[in-house]
């Protein structure tokens, strides 16, 4: 992904890097910043991706990204500058807990060598780091810190992770030794290499500080601050794109638009087969309420240079399935360019219904067990077939992350499940492939707005209700359009009654599949064919072999009876991410 690249060996060498590898399309390129025998710092780009480097007598300090709420980000970066490397400054934990924004600092002490990172309160921008004994190596770039740190070991556990949930926990990747940078982190490296680093921010949901109000003034409230955060996410001289789809949280963005006349056009995708003509149906209803200009595009099936290009941006933290999107944002690119601001309705469904279990929880053991029903791609016995990971090892693993959140009751830790991993380590790595094309964004993650909706209680949230009446705050005809994913307007009696079937069910896995089934309708047999082909190619590679048992590889690649797209595609994606390993080039020039 465009973005930073910075490598740090006090009292070592180096090396003279080069960063062509990391140009995945014709119209990026790459900037040194600053090198010298123990640090290098660097980024690439594209035209109109937000970077701003300020260099003075004292410091070097990258910045990466957007605050929202403050116009003139190089003054605030020189007033923050000297902060950067005290972990107890007041001025980076305000700067933190206050910006809404999307950003990574990076700053270099030129006296004393000493190297600093802050990153946004969500992380909403993926970064990877090797924190290893010489140095410290850090980069919105998996392959630079791969080709770099001192480990190019896949980590098991993070691939066993992969395969149950289709996302590494915690601060886990894919690889042994490398890490993905917290929302919130403060990082200074010392000049003998040594680093500390503290938390500015983390998010705890045991308190509802709004359960005094009611849920219409909570609507209301939730309506101005998503209304702001929509406002400031629009740039002045260019073009908002919106991801239109059949769905709710698409369509509250263009209610926000609306409600403050924000000028936007917006885009829908549509796949050759027709299996997604009713979403496409849905959101040419919303353009037509709305009277705001729509475009949808015909994409055809996707194959093996889709599922090459999405590796190389993107190393297997993006599941391959998705490479058919590729050609939705070249299409994209090339009609509207990088400028443009592409605003999705990504986190909406984290921040507005309600996310607690009505199943009751009664224990640790219970509590993942609950987590793997609902969340899980592949069962546990199933992933410990595959990777050799034990079951039990794989269930006390997803136990030590979940018990190290700040929440105690079973309801709250798995809201907190579901926004830190679900939402950060998977939703935000789809995010980041949008940003390979053009700068993607989404007014749900305003801090501002998300704090306040995750302080509403669940009573309110439950069914939709808070979703309808916040709705109706921005846009009421919306209320009125169908929702795909459910064949009911929001507005509809039915609407609450398949909810509450919903719940019903919550808890009881066989029930939930079915009904899963039925609403999915299956995958293509294009994807299938797709999925198995090229896991079948996977075999007889020796390093796919080291990490993945070849009986049940072929199995799945096989049996397209028994195992369903997804499955096939998320053990591809992580094949394949093995296999190139081997292959992947150092970023250093030789």
């Amino acid at each position: 992904m465009p973005g930073v690249c910075l490598d740090v060996h006090p009292g070592g060498k180096v090396p003279r890097h080069s960063l062509n590898s990391l140009l995945h399309l014709d119209t990026y390129a790459h900037e040194t910043i600053s090198a010298d025998r123990e640090r290098f710092l660097g980024y690439t780009h594209y035209p109109g991706y937000p970077i701003v480097t300020l260099e003075t007598e004292e410091y070097i300090v990258y910045f990466e990204g957007y605050c929202y709420d403050d116009g003139d980000v190089r003054e605030r970066l020189r007033s923050l500058a000297p902060a950067l490397f005290d972990l107890t400054a007041d001025d980076v934990a305000q700067f933190v807990r206050e910006t809404d924004g999307e950003f990574l600092v990076v700053g270099i002490d030129r006296q004393s060598g000493r190297v600093a990172v802050v990153n946004d309160a969500f992380g909403r921008l993926p970064v990877y780091c090797d924190d290893h004994a010489d140095g410290f190596v850090l980069s919105r770039e998996p392959r630079f810190v791969i080709g770099n740190g001192e480990n190019n070991e896949f980590d098991r556990m993070g691939l066993a992770q992969s395969l149950l949930f289709g996302y590494t926990l915690g601060d886990r990747t894919l690889w042994e030794d490398i890490e993905r940078l917290a929302g919130g982190t403060h990082v200074v490296v010392n000049s003998d290499g040594e680093s500390e680093r503290t938390r500015h921010y983390e998010f705890d949901f045991s308190e509802k500080r709004h359960t005094d109000k009611s849920v219409e003034e909570n609507a209301r409230n939730l309506a101005e601050l998503f209304t702001d955060a929509c406002d400031r996410r629009t740039r002045p001289g260019g073009q908002t794109l919106l991801s239109l789809s059949g769905g709710l949280d698409s369509r509250a963005v263009a209610g926000g638009f609306r409600a403050r006349d924000i000028s936007f056009v917006a885009a829908t995708f549509m796949h050759d087969d027709g299996s997604t003509s009713d979403d496409v149906e849905i959101a040419r209803q919303v353009a037509d309420a709305a009277e705001f200009d729509w475009k949808t595009y015909t994409l055809e099936p996707f194959g093996e240079a889709e599922v090459n290009q999405l590796l190389r941006m993107k190393e297997g933290l993006n599941p391959v399935q998705m490479g058919f999107i590729l050609q939705f944002f070249e299409r994209l690119l090339e009609e509207h360019g990088h400028g443009t601001t592409y605003v999705t309705g990504d986190g909406g469904d984290k921040a507005i219904p309600d996310l607690s279990p009505s199943a009751d929880i009664r224990s640790l053991e219970e509590f993942v067990s609950y987590v793997c029903s609902k969340n899980a791609i592949f069962d546990p016995a199933t992933v410990e077939e595959l990777t050799g990971v034990e079951e039990q090892a794989l269930r006390e693993e997803i136990a030590a992350v979940t018990s190290a959140y700040p929440e105690s009751e079973w309801n709250n830790l798995y809201v907190h499940f579901l926004v830190a991993e679900r939402g950060q380590n998977w939703l935000f790595e789809g995010e980041d492939r949008n940003r390979g094309y053009l700068w993607s964004t989404s007014p749900f993650y305003g801090l501002r707005f998300f704090e306040y909706a995750m302080n509403v209680p669940a009573s309110q949230k439950s069914g939709y209700r808070l979703y309808r009446y916040f709705l109706d705050e921005l846009w009421p005809a919306a209320t009125g359009i169908e929702h795909a994913d459910f064949g009911f307007a929001l507005d509809s009696p039915v609407y609450y009654a398949v909810q509450q079937g919903l719940d019903l069910i919550d808890g009881y896995p066989r029930l939930e599949r079915i009904v899963e089934t039925i609403h999915d309708g299956g995958s293509s047999r294009s994807e299938d064919d797709v999925a198995g082909h090229l896991l079948s190619r996977r075999l007889s590679d020796r390093a796919v072999e080291r990490y993945f048992s070849p009986t049940v590889v072929e199995d799945i690649a096989n049996d397209r009876a028994a195992y369903n797209s997804k499955q096939a595609f998320t053990l591809l994606t992580l094949a394949s991410e093995v296999a190139r390993l081997g292959s992947t080039e150092r970023v250093v020039d030789a």
